[in-house]
C-alpha cells in the first residue's frame, strides 16, 4: 500500500465523516428555524471531527503532491495544478460553514444545511476528481519507486510543518 492508496482511503473515511454531519441536522425544517442546542451540539461534534481528518488529509496530500510534482517533468504536472488550485476554493466555502457553525443557535437551519451541503458537493467534486483523473495520472507517470521516494520526503516534510488552523481542503 502507497500513499496514495492511503489518500483514497481517507477519502472513504470523509465521506463516512460528512454523512454523520448531515444526519445531525434535520431533515425537514423552517427556512428560519433554528437548531435546537442540543442538535447544535451534535452537530458542532461531528464537524469537528470531520474538520480535523480533512486537515489532517490535507496536510498529507499536499505535501505528497508538492514531493510528486517534483519527481515528474514540467509538461507532466498539469493534473496536479487542479488539485491545488481547487484547494483554496474548497477553504473559502469551509470558512462560511466554519462562521456558521461558530454563530450556534443564531444560525438557521436552513442555512446551515445550505452551507453544508455545498461545501460537501465542492468536497465530493474534488475528491472524485482526485479518484478519477488525478492519482491515475500520478500512476501512470511516476515510477512506483519514484512514488514511494515522494511518499518518504512528504512524510518527513508533514512532520516538520507547523500546526496550520483553517484549512481544509482534500
Amino acid at each position: 500500500m502507497d500513499i496514495i492508496d492511503c489518500l483514497l482511503r481517507g477519502h472513504k473515511e470523509l465521506r463516512r465523516l460528512m454523512s454523520a454531519v448531515e444526519k445531525c441536522l434535520p431533515a425537514q425544517y423552517l427556512d428560519a428555524e433554528q437548531l435546537r442546542p442540543e442538535t447544535m451540539e451534535k452537530f458542532k461534534q461531528a464537524e469537528n471531527r470531520l474538520i480535523a481528518k480533512l486537515t489532517a488529509h490535507e496536510k498529507l496530500e499536499q505535501c505528497f503532491l508538492v514531493e510528486a510534482e517534483k519527481a515528474m517533468k514540467p509538461e507532466e504536472s498539469s493534473c496536479l495544478a487542479a488539485v491545488m488550485s481547487d484547494h483554496e476554493s474548497i477553504n473559502d466555502i469551509s470558512s462560511i460553514l466554519s462562521y456558521l457553525s461558530g454563530l450556534g443557535s443564531e444560525a438557521t437551519a436552513y442555512s446551515i444545511r445550505f452551507a453544508v451541503s455545498s461545501f460537501f458537493y465542492r468536497i465530493n467534486q474534488h475528491m472524485n476528481y482526485e479518484e478519477k483523473v488525478a492519482f491515475p495520472c500520478l500512476r501512470r507517470m511516476i515510477s512506483p519507486a519514484r512514488i514511494a521516494a515522494a511518499s518518504k520526503r512528504a512524510a518527513a516534510a508533514l512532520e516538520q510543518a507547523p500546526q496550520a488552523k483553517g484549512h481544509v481542503a482534500t
